[in-house]
């Protein structure tokens, strides 16, 4: 998404960018497993940025110089992947129809909470020749 230039800090990242009507404010969330920030970007007496001025854009870069200079300062970063909690669900999802992967189909991994996953098998061949198979994303 608007967020993607949060992946140079090299680690697992995850974030929410945001804009408000008329670009009077941008900002992005951003967190590691190990810190968390918020930045934005705005005037104190509301008024509009400029009409490219997002939180992609303007918010995200402020976010990512201040997570490398809080590691340059800090103590060597440990490299930790996102653990999903035990009531999450973690599948590999057919992206043409929602069903679990068959062995030998298209793929991509997906998130439930526990007791809402898909527990029917997808059957490639089943998919009509004349349908039209778009992107999930």
């Amino acid at each position: 998404g608007t967020g993607q230039r949060a992946k140079a800090l090299g680690r697992p990242v995850a974030g929410k960018t945001g804009t408000s009507a008329e670009s009077r404010d941008a900002w992005f969330c951003g967190y590691t497993t190990q810190e968390v920030a918020v930045s934005w970007v705005g005037f104190d007496t509301p008024r509009p940025l400029g009409k490219s001025e997002t939180g992609g854009k303007a918010a995200t870069p402020i976010w990512l110089a201040a997570m490398k200079a809080v590691r340059e300062s800090g103590p060597p970063a440990t490299r930790l992947d996102f653990v999903p909690p035990p009531s999450v669900m973690v599948r590999e999802i057919d992206p043409n129809n929602g069903l679990l992967a068959a062995l030998d189909g298209p793929r991509i991994v997906e998130y439930f909470v526990a007791g809402t996953e898909p527990n029917e098998t997808s059957d490639p061949a089943a998919a009509q020749a004349d349908d039209a198979v778009m992107d999930l994303y």
